[in-house]
C-alpha cells in the first residue's frame, strides 16, 4: 500500500469529512505500519554435511535489509533436521556496523541462551531432531545500513545431513514504530 499526502487545505477547520479524505487517512496508517516491517521466507529445503564452517554461502534466502541508526525487534523460525553426530550452529550476522543480541528455544535442547554480539547459537540435540523448530527472539541495533543474514551449519563436521527446510522464516519489526 502506498501513502498519499494529505494536505493542510483538506483538515483545514472549514474542510469536510469526505470518504476520500478517510481513504487516505486508512490508507497512510496501514503504509506507514507496512513500511516498519520486514521478512524472508525459505523457498526451498537446504542440506549441508561434512561442514562446519559458519559462511555467507550457507543461507542466501534468510536475508533482509537494515535501515540506520535503528533499532529492530527480530524473530525467526528455522525449521531444522540435525543428528545428534552433525547438530545445528547458527547466527545471524550483520554486514556492517551494530549489536545484534539474541535468545534461542530448540526443541530438544533444555537451554535458553543470551548471544551478544555474532555469537553462535551451537548445540548437539539430545535426540535426533526431524524438522523441528529453533526460535530466535532479539533485538539489532544498526549504527549504519546493513542486511541481516542467517548463517548455519553443523556444529561438528559429520557425514550426516543437516537440513533447514522451506517455510523457515525471519521477521524484523523497528521498534520505533511498534
Amino acid at each position: 500500500m502506498a501513502y498519499s499526502a494529505i494536505t493542510n487545505l483538506e483538515i483545514d477547520p472549514d474542510s469536510p469529512v469526505t470518504t476520500a479524505l478517510m481513504t487516505k487517512y486508512r490508507d497512510n496508517i496501514i503504509a506507514v505500519y507496512e513500511d516498519t516491517r520486514l521478512s524472508a521466507v525459505k523457498a526451498g529445503n537446504e542440506d549441508v554435511n561434512n561442514d562446519n564452517a559458519l559462511d555467507a554461502a550457507n543461507d542466501s534466502e534468510l536475508i533482509i535489509t537494515l535501515g540506520t541508526p535503528e533499532i529492530w525487534i527480530v524473530r525467526a523460525c528455522i525449521q531444522v533436521t540435525a543428528t545428534t553426530n552433525a547438530g545445528f550452529k547458527a547466527r545471524f550476522q550483520l554486514s556492517a556496523g551494530g549489536t545484534v543480541s539474541m535468545l534461542y528455544t530448540a526443541y530438544n535442547s533444555p537451554s535458553t541462551l543470551e548471544r551478544v554480539g555474532t555469537a553462535v547459537i551451537d548445540f548437539l540435540p539430545a535426540v535426533n531432531m526431524g524438522q523441528e523448530p529453533v526460535f530466535m527472539d532479539g533485538y539489532i541495533t544498526t549504527t549504519v545500513g546493513a542486511t541481516l543474514q542467517l548463517q548455519w551449519c553443523q556444529s561438528v563436521n559429520h557425514v550426516d545431513i543437516t537440513t533447514v527446510h522451506s517455510n523457515s522464516w525471519i521477521s524484523a519489526q523497528r521498534f520505533d514504530a511498534l
